[in-house]
């Protein structure tokens, strides 16, 4: 059962990028960075008060 769970779990990652255009990829993709990076740097101020 894990097997055919992880088969088709492995289809839907193959086609995500192919259903994305580049633009709304990397797009996607900075923001996830971006939010990230706030929750580093607001995390770290928070624990230097």
């Amino acid at each position: 059962m894990l097997h055919v769970l992880n088969q088709n779990y492995e289809k839907i990652l193959k086609k995500i990028p192919s259903q994305m255009g580049d633009k709304a990829w990397k797009t996607a993709l900075y923001t996830i960075l971006i939010i990230c990076w706030a929750t580093i740097i607001i995390g770290t101020f928070l624990l230097l008060k």
